[in-house]
């Protein structure tokens, strides 16, 4: 991009020499890139006296436009083996154009990721609704998870992460071995922006 084109998406002169000085590396990518701010909250956590739901919520947003809009995704699991409720897992995503003006919100699904208890939500950062409009980016979001299990579950933990790509790749999740880790696919080109471990007990 030209130093205009950064000014219009308003970075600084220093971030913009950042960005026009990056060399194809990971580290450099980070130097250039916006801020990512998230924030984690239990929306529900209920037993109905035949089985416990749990909802949680992340809000994530940008400071300034990313200089890399590909696919983005965002994470969550959780312990007990809850299972994903699809009626209440899905990803609103606000969209800015280059003013910082509001332009549509765009609701992502919330995925099952093969097994219980993993759920993913890929993001477009970019979208060109007609050819002669400017792009629209992806500034915020809302994610919320839904958990369900037949019994009474006294309390969970669990991840919800948030990752970047610097690449034009689809970026996914891998579980780890044991516990409610899991790690944002393919590493060398996904920046874990955001990473929060929950751990929540039922009130009575």
């Amino acid at each position: 991009m030209s130093k205009s084109e950064l000014s219009s998406l308003h970075y600084s002169n220093s971030r913009i020499n950042v960005i026009q000085s990056y060399d194809g590396t990971i580290a450099s990518a980070k130097r250039a890139s916006a801020v990512l701010s998230g924030s984690y909250k239990m929306m529900h956590f209920n037993y109905d006296g035949e089985e416990t739901y749990i909802r949680l919520r992340l809000h994530w947003q940008w400071s300034k436009v990313p200089i890399f809009t590909y696919h983005d995704i965002v994470g969550c699991s959780i312990s007990e083996g809850m299972y994903y409720d699809p009626e209440t897992s899905y990803h609103n995503v606000y969209y800015y154009d280059k003013f910082g003006r509001s332009t549509r919100t765009v609701r992502f699904p919330v995925k099952p990721n093969g097994l219980t208890s993993y759920v993913s939500s890929i993001v477009n950062m970019n979208i060109t609704p007609h050819s002669d409009l400017e792009q629209e980016y992806a500034m915020q979001g809302f994610a919320y998870f839904g958990w369900t299990k037949i019994g009474d579950i006294p309390e969970v933990g669990g991840f919800i992460k948030y990752g970047h790509s610097y690449l034009t790749v689809m970026p996914s999740i891998s579980v780890d071995t044991g516990g409610v880790s899991f790690t944002l696919q393919p590493a060398n080109k996904i920046k874990e922006e955001y990473s929060h471990y929950f751990h929540e007990k039922k009130i009575y």
